[in-house]
């Protein structure tokens, strides 16, 4: 983004998690809410860091 521009720049946020979780509660789970659990404490995590931050779910 070009100085002075009015439009902020994004806002990127990663979250590191274990491969054995990520296989158990990823994208592929079966288990729909164990997965959703795992997308929402990740989401509590990047809030707990970032405490101006509201992630809409």
């Amino acid at each position: 983004i070009p100085p002075g521009s009015p439009r902020a720049p994004p806002l990127v946020y990663a979250v590191m998690a274990s491969p054995e979780v990520l296989k158990k509660a990823g994208r592929k789970c079966p288990d729909t809410p164990e997965r959703m659990n795992l997308v929402d404490l990740m989401c509590e995590f990047v809030e707990a860091m970032n405490p101006t931050l509201h992630l809409s779910r």
